[in-house]
């Protein structure tokens, strides 16, 4: 089950690393982003806390202390928490009229992710807190 954990928190965080870098684009003349509505700080602590529970969860899989599955499984949730701020102000501006709705897109570099690479990523996100709450009660492990 760690195993599969820690597969799925990798390919999440490949799709995330791929929305920073697009999200991070803002002033870059080849994007024609002016703006974002995402605080640079919200979208580092949420990359820093989830590589940091990553590391966390290595040292588990490395030691089998289970304070350490505990440990990732808390710095997971509060990743998601900022998570499901960011992805509450990306859906927020993709509200409204086609022509506002057009505008922004072409302002905010966070609009210019396309929506399944995020909606992948959070259904990747949560499938990997399943597993890492599976691997820490110690359900599906192989004896």
């Amino acid at each position: 089950m760690s195993l599969m954990a820690l597969t799925f928190w990798l390919l999440t965080a490949m799709g995330g690393f791929y929305m920073m870098a697009v999200a991070a684009r803002t002033g870059n003349t080849h994007s024609g982003a002016t703006e974002s509505h995402l605080p640079s700080f919200v979208i580092f602590t949420h990359m820093a806390m989830a590589l940091t529970g990553l590391a966390v969860f290595g040292l588990y899989m490395g030691t089998a202390a289970d304070g350490l599955a505990w440990g990732a499984l808390g710095i997971l949730v509060l990743v998601a928490a900022s998570g499901l701020h960011m992805f509450y102000k990306w859906t927020k501006d993709r509200r409204g009229s086609e022509a506002e709705v057009a505008r922004r897109k072409e302002r905010l570099a966070e609009q210019q992710i396309p929506s399944p690479v995020v909606l992948i990523h959070g259904a990747s996100a949560f499938v990997t807190i399943l597993l890492v709450l599976l691997t820490a009660l110690k359900i599906g492990n192989s004896p």
